[in-house]
């Protein structure tokens, strides 16, 4: 995805706010004239109508403290490494009992060199939220559900020649429910392994074309409902990268998967991934997202969910910039559960924010976003509604 929902920064403060962007500002410490150091924190306060994610809306107020450090080392060489570690404190006005803290580490490297570029990097987030798919879950009328999310990834690309150029890589994801002894343990630890590659063909200088195939295998623990599953998905595709058009530029990757194991064996689906990205002005960026592949839910079981999300982007001075934007996620549950009660669920969720950011200084950067979130699902309790007003500050030096 291009462009990173509003609702999605106002409630992911610990995952999606790790230190801002303000590369411009001097670092705190200089050694050799090659490793940076710097302070790199936030604070932010932020109102929810919805606390746990219920039918019945429970609202609150909430501060966060985060303070963190930011090492970047290799500054104009051909490879570079950024580490950031930051801890969010949580308080919460109403509900003391969630009061809590949250580390986050994010380790993101990169290589050039004539034809060979590399990227590779792990992060590790705390969070501390429920979701449309922890919903209806005893329990969460009145707690969060905690999670400990890791990530890795390595990628490349080499240019054979002028014209013909391959990229790959590998990714690892997994989720850690580590509170579920508070719900029952009805939520499923998973691990995700993907591996794609796709071969291109240079249109013109610009935009590129050519096959894609992606390997990826899932598998979930065993929850007190639900078996232990494994997933297999092959994906055969078409993949386009670059600026396709004038001001247009588009990452796509079409085709169709083959989704077998846990209880869905053979089953295929068209799928999608695109990005676009067209600069209508020097100031307006306008930006669409189509999305239609498998998933897994919380409790293990198998989804198959199609997104599609527009935004915009506007620089109104140099110091203020503002956007917007709206998904939309159909997400259809499929019937490979034991729970035949739970099979065939089917939800549509719509997410709408807009926020502007003021950037008075090179360390320091202040926006203020408001998020409308609706989940709307065909099984009784898992409907509800949810607000959020956030204002926070990053700090960098």
């Amino acid at each position: 995805m291009n462009k990173k929902s509003t609702l999605s920064a106002a409630i992911g403060v610990a995952a999606l706010l790790a230190g801002g962007t303000l590369a411009q500002a001097a670092p705190l410490v200089t050694v050799a004239d090659t490793v940076d150091v710097f302070f790199n924190g936030l604070v932010a306060g932020r109102y929810q109508s919805n606390v746990f994610s219920q039918p019945t809306a429970t609202d609150d107020v909430l501060f966060i403290f985060g303070p963190g450090v930011e090492l970047n080392v290799g500054r104009n060489s051909m490879a570079n490494l950024r580490v950031l570690f930051r801890e969010d404190f949580y308080f919460y006005n109403r509900f003391e009992s969630l009061n809590t803290q949250r580390a986050n580490l994010f380790i993101d490297g990169s290589y050039a060199n004539g034809p060979l570029s590399a990227d590779a990097g792990f992060s590790y987030v705390q969070t501390q939220q429920n979701t449309r798919n922890t919903a209806g879950v005893a329990g969460t009328a009145t707690n969060l559900v905690k999670r400990d999310l890791y990530d890795a990834y390595a990628s490349a690309q080499y240019d054979f020649t002028e014209k013909y150029w391959a990229s790959g890589g590998f990714n690892w994801h997994r989720t850690d429910y580590t509170n579920n002894q508070v719900f029952g343990g009805a939520y499923a630890n998973y691990d995700t392994y993907n591996a794609p590659i796709d071969l291109y063909y240079r249109v013109t200088p610009k935009w590129s074309l050519g096959p894609g195939f992606r390997y990826r295998y899932t598998q979930t623990e065993a929850t007190t409902g639900q078996p232990s599953r494994h997933y297999n998905d092959y994906f055969l595709n078409l993949a386009i990268t670059g600026e396709v058009l004038p001001k247009l530029d588009a990452n796509v990757n079409v085709g169709y998967q083959i989704r077998d194991g846990g209880g869905v064996s053979g089953d295929g689906r068209f799928s999608l991934y695109s990005g676009f990205s067209y600069a209508y002005s020097e100031k307006l960026t306008l930006l669409l997202d189509v999305d239609k592949d498998f998933g897994v839910g919380a409790q293990g079981t198998s989804t198959d969910a199609i997104t599609a999300g527009v935004g915009a982007r506007y620089a109104i001075t140099p110091y203020v910039s503002a956007q917007a934007d709206f998904d939309y996620t159909n997400t259809q549950y499929q019937t490979n559960q034991t729970n035949s009660a739970a099979a065939g669920r089917e939800d549509n969720t719509y997410v709408a924010g807009a926020s502007v950011t003021w950037t008075p200084d090179p360390i320091i950067s202040v926006t203020l976003g408001y998020s409308y979130f609706m989940n709307s699902s065909n099984v009784s309790g898992l409907t509800y509604k949810d607000n959020v007003v956030n204002l926070q500050a990053v700090i960098r030096y």
